[in-house]
């Protein structure tokens, strides 16, 4: 059936140019909806020859700018939308406001991508479908937080306005309004998966972990902490960021280490452990390194500090800067940590506790087992021991 038997059976001959014009729009727009499940052409979109996105844009134009009639038409300059016309677009359901069109779309869109994505939001200027709904969300988050609220409840920034009942519709889904506090939780969330993942180690100053840059964010965290100024709300501000006093909570219930220094110094002590086990109690060389870190050279510290450090009231021992606290002390104490790696020292040594014990121990296990490989025999083992200690 031709587009002139569609005009519904209309004497199309007895039409003005324009009538006949309007219609065969009308029927073009009816017929891109119901191909295009409901979505409308973009603006100066072209279908079938007609420049069906522009005549949209006109109709709503007339609508919204335009005086009405005695006769119920709509004139805007030298266009009109006659009762007629309205009437057959209102029973299509036309969307009159193009915003409110492309709202409810990138609303829709957004649903749609929570669900996808695990309640994850799409970045600033993330493309979804075509849509650029990383900069939608950006959009509403903007009015919403610096705009001014109005009489009908909407909120109005500079020419952007943000409906009640759109504010309703995004609350019902849980829209997280402040994109900071929404990034801050979600690297929350992967620091908690991270520690679990490796056994409470925390990842270095720039590692990327799931595609966020976990490392930087905890060392915000820990520079605001500890270089910030505490505020009446007790949130902590340093250089325009900002810790409130519920993230700091959140931090603590995860028992959070906001000291580097000491992160990274257990981080040292799990991979001695795991070194220790690995290779039979022998420790690694001055400059080894394992997994990534310098560990021989980690190791060479604690002695240095433990060996030459002055003892403090309180039980740490400070050398040249660095700090062996007691509770680390007895932790490596606890693993047999040997504290003296040479004859001299090892002779003036006390042992004055279990762990100590376990260090002397394995010192004389890993002297037994280099006179092994040097090839003495079992007789002579127990005199090149006491020669060598």
């Amino acid at each position: 059936m031709s587009l002139k038997e569609n005009i519904n059976q209309i004497q199309w001959y007895n039409m003005s140019e324009n009538e006949y014009k309007w219609q065969c729009n009308f029927e073009l727009l009816k017929e891109y909806l119901k191909e295009h499940n409901g979505e409308y052409p973009k603006r100066e979109e072209i279908y079938k020859g007609e420049n069906l996105g522009a005549w949209i844009n006109n109709q709503r134009t007339i609508y919204n700018n335009g005086e009405k009639q005695e006769d119920g038409s709509i004139r805007y300059n030298r266009h009109i939308l006659t009762k007629e016309q309205i009437k057959k677009l209102n029973k299509i359901n036309f969307i009159w406001n193009y915003y409110e069109y492309m709202w409810n779309k990138n609303y829709e869109l957004l649903k749609e991508y929570l669900k996808e994505y695990n309640g994850n939001y799409p970045k600033p200027n993330d493309v979804y479908k075509e849509e650029n709904l990383g900069a939608w969300i950006n959009n509403q988050r903007t009015i919403y937080n610096n705009g001014e609220k109005q009489e009908d409840g909407s909120i109005r920034y500079n020419r952007h306005i943000l409906t009640k009942e759109q504010i309703k519709k995004l609350n019902k889904i849980n829209f997280i309004w402040n994109y900071y506090e929404y990034m801050w939780n979600k690297n929350y969330e992967l620091l908690k998966e991270y520690l679990k993942e490796y056994n409470g180690n925390y990842p270095k100053q720039n590692d990327v972990y799931k595609e966020e840059n976990l490392g930087a964010w905890i060392s915000i965290q820990r520079a605001i902490y500890n270089n910030g100024e505490k505020q009446e709300d007790g949130s902590i501000m340093y250089n325009g960021n900002i810790l409130t006093q519920e993230q700091v909570k959140k931090l603590n219930e995860i028992n959070f280490i906001w000291d580097y220094y000491e992160s990274n110094w257990n981080q040292n002590y799990e991979l001695l452990k795991e070194y220790l086990k690995k290779h039979n109690g022998n420790y690694p060389k001055a400059k080894e390194v394992y997994q990534g870190e310098n560990l021989g050279f980690w190791i060479n510290n604690q002695r240095a500090v433990y060996n030459n450090g002055e003892k403090q009231k309180d039980g740490p021992i400070i050398y040249s800067g660095n700090i062996l606290t007691k509770e680390q002390i007895k932790k490596l104490n606890n693993i047999g940590f040997i504290w003296v790696f040479n004859k001299a020292r090892f002779r003036k040594r006390k042992i004055e506790t279990k762990g100590q014990l376990e260090g002397a121990r394995r010192y004389l296990l890993s002297t037994i087992e280099k006179l092994e490989k040097e090839g003495i025999k079992e007789e002579d083992l127990n005199k090149q021991l006491l020669l060598r200690l």
